[in-house]
């Protein structure tokens, strides 16, 4: 398993997992801002297969995890730690010093993931979603190594 930043050519792949995984998916455009944008955009690579990405962003010592995903077929295989331990090995190096998501509140596998890496929640976004579900707001305070 490798990860590789994300490409206009990776779209398709992405779109597919993210249709599959998520009921109200990331457009295509959405996708493509990202890559254009400041945003970082990485794929999971397995035996060829992509099966699943990352989208961050970060400024002013806070980052953001907008979309974390492995592929359903690929899920409960521990995929997903590899993928977060990946996200904060990034923060770290941009030296982000704490980290913010936002979670379905019934996404509890997702949830718990997230408690295992040391995030906590801070809040709710009432009908955060567009069927209206509210969103829980974690976070997590990253430990970095400041140079002076």
């Amino acid at each position: 398993m490798h990860f590789r930043l994300m490409t206009d050519a990776d779209i398709d792949q992405v779109i597919r997992c993210e249709r599959q995984a998520y009921s109200h998916p990331w457009s295509e455009g959405v996708f493509a801002d990202c890559i254009a944008g400041p945003s970082e955009c990485w794929v999971v690579i397995d035996a060829d297969n992509l099966i699943g990405y990352l989208v961050t962003t970060s400024a002013a010592n806070e980052g953001h995890i907008l979309n974390i995903c492995i592929g359903v077929e690929w899920q409960g295989e521990g995929r997903g730690h590899s993928l977060l331990s990946f996200a904060l090995s990034r923060f770290l190096e941009l030296q982000v010093r704490t980290v913010f998501l936002e979670v379905r509140e019934s996404n509890r596998r997702a949830i718990t993931l997230y408690k295992y890496y040391g995030f906590e929640v801070i809040g709710r976004r009432k009908k955060y979603y567009p069927d209206q579900e509210d969103a829980m707001v974690m976070s997590k305070h990253m430990v970095v190594d400041v140079c002076v």
